[in-house]
């Protein structure tokens, strides 16, 4: 959806800022094309349910900024906050442990952008900020359900504000979906106008995803600049 024109990614919830990187690691959908960096040490495993082929992009979109949000932002190169990573992972999942050693390694190097704060007060300077010549992409991936439907409903009221300056993409969880089978959605605010797409089904840690977009949902969106 976004062609050629970069994203400024803003995340609600970022704590250490690995989410901020995405487009840095390898994906591998079973049965799929490989997809984000080939040569990238962190690997995604992910199998593809269902009977839709997600609409993967041969190439990860551009990115010009990463601004991350978070009431308590962890630093991958403070050795303790590194241990409290870890220790938030299963111990006998080998293979989670692996790849967040990976992802620490890969953001040590990068210093990400994070502001400390609650993103109700902090994400309307955050917006502000952003290059105009951007596409702007708030995403707050199993970080709404903190918020409850009072918080949902004031941030995307704030995002409908600024939404009246430029497209806001909002990528996040659906709330109101089964906690056992979360649903990906995107909305898109733009004027006083609001696109709400589910997008997937999928398990927490990333082991499989359902796509249940229409096959024609990533050439008929819209792609939102400065207005």
């Amino acid at each position: 959806m976004t062609g050629r024109v970069p994203l400024a990614l803003v995340e609600i919830g970022a704590s250490a800022g690995l989410n901020l990187y995405w487009d840095r690691y390898r994906y591998e959908y079973d049965g799929h094309r490989l997809c984000g960096d080939p040569d990238s040490p962190v690997r995604i495993a992910s199998a593809v349910r269902g009977k839709r082929d997600p609409p993967l992009p041969p190439s990860p979109p551009n990115v010009a900024v990463r601004v991350g949000i978070d009431l308590n932002p962890l630093d991958v190169t403070d050795p303790d906050d590194a241990r409290w990573l870890r220790a938030l992972v299963i111990p006998d999942q080998r293979e989670r442990h692996e790849r967040l050693a990976s992802a620490i390694d890969l953001v040590r190097e990068r210093s990400p952008d994070i502001v400390a704060g609650d993103a109700l007060d902090t994400l309307p300077d955050v917006l502000d900020r952003l290059p105009e010549n951007g596409i702007a992409c708030v995403y707050s991936t199993l970080t709404t359900y903190q918020l409850g439907e009072n918080g949902v409903a004031d941030l995307e009221e704030v995002l409908a504000d600024r939404g009246r300056k430029r497209t806001i993409h909002w990528l996040s969880d659906d709330l109101f979906a089964e906690r056992d089978r979360p649903i990906y959605r995107h909305v898109a605010l733009s004027d006083d106008d609001r696109i709400e797409t589910r997008l997937a089904e999928y398990e927490s840690y990333g082991q499989w995803t359902r796509w249940i977009a229409s096959p024609g949902y990533s050439s008929t969106g819209c792609v939102g600049s400065s207005g």
